[in-house]
């Protein structure tokens, strides 16, 4: 059953598109999250009396006032109904005080309110309904996004128009009220932006500018997409396997805290671009480099460099950092501060999270497009580097990452060598077998020099070249492998310069071609071989490793689904001796 969290803001028609989809032709039903909480804090319930505990001190007029229609103790004698509108003015606002208020309400009525839904949620489930929606004011500071597959926001692009619509349906409110409730919400363009941001078949944007048939529009394109995603077979098939239906459960739950923990991410690297001021220090506002405006050249402000990397490295420290790291960030600083920086090159390669911190501080725009983002996510695997804290969320996800020029050559590199099993092929010749392997017979036609010196000069120009080592050599073939001509011109020369000392060496061993070629094919494939176990033996442990995390992420979700279906059987079963006892006291 798919869960479809419904949200907006204040006087955005989420109550329009809701009542829509609880009509012809989806028949969705709708918990809404509004009713909920007023049935969580009518008298008689533990909310009722957390709320008037701890506001009746302060608000006099928090309960309904006595008449003659309202009894001293409420209608039924377990209270007067609370004051809504003194209690909201209690609780909205934008000061610290109107926040520490709503606070306090929130963790009133959120745990009642989630334990309603939840109820309410399996009752659906084994109704087989497709779909549910879930509508909720506050979908994405509740946190209950992460249980929702799919999210929509209801929002205006104009905050007049939002302003206007509250207005006209609460006449009673004043300017000031309005803007305040408008206010103690979050604004409704950044609620849209994060659904978007959920990807497609994941967030629904509902922009509610227009006519009322606009609206309709948009929102059944958007339901159609999604029933063609979850067809009448897939909820069947969850109904009749109640496992399948928690690990899909979970396996979204999981999906939606990667997403939120995308969301976070970027809403900090935002604000820490478009803000420089922190404490009143008005040294952050500071830029990083400065340039020269008779020549264009950049200088590093060294002294802001090192407040934000300290700034930075202390929200990193909270987590906790090995030693040997906090030891790192302390070169990498010294390092920065001797040294005269002027471009990305100019850094030594990464070894440590700090050297990373540091390079994403220097370098932004540069740094996940280089070859030192890529000796970083060698050096760290399992981290996404585009984050700031050290983390195991890989891989790296930035569009600058991806297309990083040196991250694909790598790649190319090494599926090269995993694919080359055979040797380089040498090039073919339109000379006779003769003159290829006879270079006197070419030396003696390109010059009258005698046979003896030109003996002399080969063996002196193979020795003044020494051979290239083990590690050259297998660069020169994997990089050669994509180039077959340079690599047949880089082997036709081996053999050239080889020849001479061959035959110089005939009379005294018995040293073949074919044998140096055998010899040279198993160095090669020996290369190749301890390079690909070494790449094969790191893919299977960074498997294994990834198959861990998940596995102890769905541990963890599914007993807590189990739990929570455990307490609602019981809540069932409870209810229905009740039901029972009151039946048998009636007859």
């Amino acid at each position: 059953m798919l869960l479809i969290g419904l949200t907006g803001s204040i006087a955005t028609g989420k109550s329009t598109v809701s009542s829509m989809l609880s009509s012809q032709p989806y028949n969705l039903p709708i918990i809404d999250a509004d009713i909920l909480a007023r049935k969580v804090v009518e008298p008689g319930t533990r909310g009722y009396e957390a709320i008037v505990k701890h506001f009746g001190p302060t608000t006099p007029e928090l309960l309904v006032e006595p008449s003659d229609k309202m009894p001293e103790n409420g209608p039924d004698g377990k209270g007067r109904p609370l004051n809504r509108p003194a209690l909201g003015r209690r609780v909205f606002g934008d000061s610290e005080e109107r926040k520490k208020d709503r606070s306090v309400l929130n963790h009133i009525v959120h745990p009642a309110v989630r334990w309603e839904m939840f109820k309410s949620v399996v009752g659906y489930y084994f109704r087989g309904h497709w779909a549910v929606v879930l509508d909720i004011p506050l979908l994405f500071e509740s946190g209950l996004d992460k249980l929702c597959g799919v999210a929509a926001v209801v929002a205006v692009r104009d905050p007049a128009i939002q302003m206007q619509r509250l207005r006209a349906r609460d006449p009673h409110l004043s300017a000031e009220d309005a803007k305040n409730r408008v206010r103690s919400q979050t604004d409704v363009r950044e609620k849209a932006q994060r659904c978007e941001e959920r990807g497609e078949g994941k967030g629904i944007v509902l922009w509610n500018d227009g006519s009322r048939e606009d609206l309709h529009e948009q929102l059944d394109k958007a339901i159609k997409g999604l029933k063609k995603e979850n067809p009448d077979w897939w909820t069947w098939l969850l109904l009749g396997c109640p496992p399948l239906a928690v690990a899909v459960a979970t396996w979204r739950f999981w999906q939606n805290l990667i997403i939120n923990e995308r969301w976070e991410e970027k809403k900090l690297q935002a604000k820490l671009t478009t803000s420089a001021a922190i404490s009143g220090n008005m040294s952050d506002a500071k830029p990083l480099w400065i340039v020269d405006p008779d020549n264009s050249e950049k200088k590093l402000d060294k002294d802001r460099f090192s407040h934000m990397m300290n700034k930075r490295w202390n929200r990193i420290t909270k987590k906790g950092v090995s030693e040997a790291e906090m030891q790192a960030h302390e070169r990498i600083i010294d390092t920065i501060k001797t040294q005269d920086i002027r471009e990305i090159g100019d850094v030594p390669l990464p070894s440590s999270w700090a050297e990373v911190t540091a390079l994403k501080i220097l370098f932004p725009d540069d740094f996940l497009a280089s070859n030192y983002a890529v000796v970083a996510q060698e050096k760290f695997p399992r981290a996404n580097i585009g984050q700031w804290n050290p983390n195991e969320q890989g891989p790296t996800t930035a569009s600058s990452w991806k297309k990083n020029k040196y991250r694909l050559q790598r790649a190319n590199t090494v599926k090269a060598v995993q694919e080359n099993s055979g040797p380089p092929k040498r090039s073919r010749s339109s000379k006779t077998a003769e003159e290829a392997g006879n270079p006197f017979k070419k030396q003696r036609l390109a010059s009258p020099i005698p046979i003896e010196d030109t003996i002399t000069n080969t063996v002196t120009t193979q020795q003044e070249t020494s051979p290239p080592p083990p590690s050259t050599e297998l660069q020169l073939a994997t990089e050669g492998s994509d180039d077959s001509e340079d690599s047949n011109e880089f082997w036709s020369e081996f053999d050239e310069h080889l020849a001479p000392i061959r035959k110089a060496a005939k009379e005294g061993c018995e040293i073949t071609p074919r044998m140096l070629t055998q010899l040279r094919n198993a160095h090669l494939m020996e290369l190749k071989k301890q390079r690909t176990n070494i790449l094969i033996k790191r893919m299977t442990q960074r498997h294994a490793r990834e198959l861990r995390q998940v596995r102890s992420r769905y541990e963890g979700v599914i007993t807590t689904w189990l739990k929570g279906i455990a307490n609602g059987v019981k809540v069932l079963q409870k209810t229905r001796r009740e039901l029972s006892l009151v039946e048998e006291s009636v007859n």
